[in-house]
This record gives structure tokens, sequence and C-alpha cells, in this order.
């Protein structure tokens, strides 16, 4: 069994950052899956695993795209199956909800057409850290876990915004832009200072 599941993976996930096999669960695979990535066809409101069955659950850039009503049932849901370790990092704040609101506006005057993850987090909205730990802790009171919980914020906002002006005037090709941000992942992890675009929550079970 692989000891990484990703959730919300889409068909690649965090495959290529961590380099090694991940279980990637998503409602919607897609076909080009990448071949570190095991694929799970299953909504993150309802997996298809045991409780406390997955040693490492993580899920990056997911939560936002659910509407609010929904978002403690994913958390509740991602706490069921973690064993060890839950990571769960979103968008989040008022500084990083206006800038995907100016990136959705840019990109649609840009390429005269809507980038659909931008729109969802406009339409959605972007909890706050208090909302993240909330629903975090939350679902380890209800299903009785024991746990410690930390919010670690994560990517600059203003060297995101550099990046994401780029990618939308096509000053970086679209390809080319996704494979240096892979590469420069382990640096750009690193740029967390200053107002940042994610809050990373981490939750440690000391009962799994």
């Amino acid at each position: 069994m692989n000891d990484v599941t990703d959730v919300g993976s889409g068909s690649v996930g965090i495959a290529p950052y961590l380099r090694r096999p991940i279980t990637g669960v998503d409602a919607n695979m897609g076909k080009a899956v990448h071949p570190l990535l095991t694929p799970v066809d299953s909504s993150v409101l309802e997996t298809p695993f045991a409780d406390r069955s997955r040693p490492c659950v993580i899920s990056v850039d997911m939560l936002e795209h659910l509407p609010p009503n929904l978002r403690q049932q994913a958390v509740d849901e991602l706490v069921r199956i973690a064993g060890r370790l839950l990571v769960l990092a979103v968008p989040s704040g008022p500084a990083a909800e206006a800038h995907d609101r100016e990136a959705a506006d840019a990109f649609r005057a840009a390429r005269a057409a809507d980038f659909r993850y931008l729109t969802e987090h406009v339409e959605n909205g972007l909890p706050t850290p208090a909302q993240l730990k909330g629903y975090l802790r939350a679902a380890v009171e209800k299903l009785g876990r024991e746990a410690t919980i930390t919010l670690v914020p994560n990517a600059n906002l203003r060297m995101r915004a550099f990046i994401t002006r780029r990618w939308v005037r096509r000053a970086m090709i679209d390809k080319a832009a996704w494979v240096a941000l892979t590469w420069l992942s382990p640096l750009l992890a690193r740029v967390n200072w200053g107002v940042t675009y994610r809050q990373i929550g981490v939750v440690r079970f000391s009962d799994g």
C-alpha cells in the first residue's frame, strides 16, 4: 500500500514533487494519469477507505473548490481516513481572495475565457485561517480522535502574483511554467515570509 494518499489529486497530484508512488483520489481523474499515481475515482465527501487506514493523507488546493456548506464534511472525511498525519493546504484569507479575483479578471481579459479553477475560488470564497483551523478541530472532536493541529503559512503572495501575472499574459508558456514550478517547488515552498497565499493545516494524530 502506498503510504501517501493525495485527496483531490486530479491525474497528477503531488507525484512529480514527491517523486515516489502515491494513491490519488479524485472524482474527475481524467485520462493522462501520472505513472507514479495509483488512481481512485471517488469524491472527497465519501472515500472508499476504512477508518485511520491511510498513514499520510495530503490534500492541496482542494477545499476551496467546494461550496462552504460542504467543507466541514470534506474535512471530516480526511480526518476519518488519516492514520498518523493529515496535511491540508488551502488558499486562505482576504489577501489571497483578492489575488484570485484579480487573477480571474486578468485571465478573462487576456484570453477571452474563464479559468475554471480561479472562477471556483471566486464563486466559493476562500476560508480564513480561523475557519480552516475550526474545520480541523471540529472534525477531530467529532470523531473522538487525539491530535495536535498546527497552521503553517505557505507561498509568499507577492511572488505568486509575479508568476501568475506572467502566466496569464503568456509571458510564461503554460507547459514551461508547469515544468519550472515543479522543479523549483522545493525552493518556492520555503518562501513563506510576509503575507502568504496559503495556510497549511498539519494534523498529527497520536491515536493512529
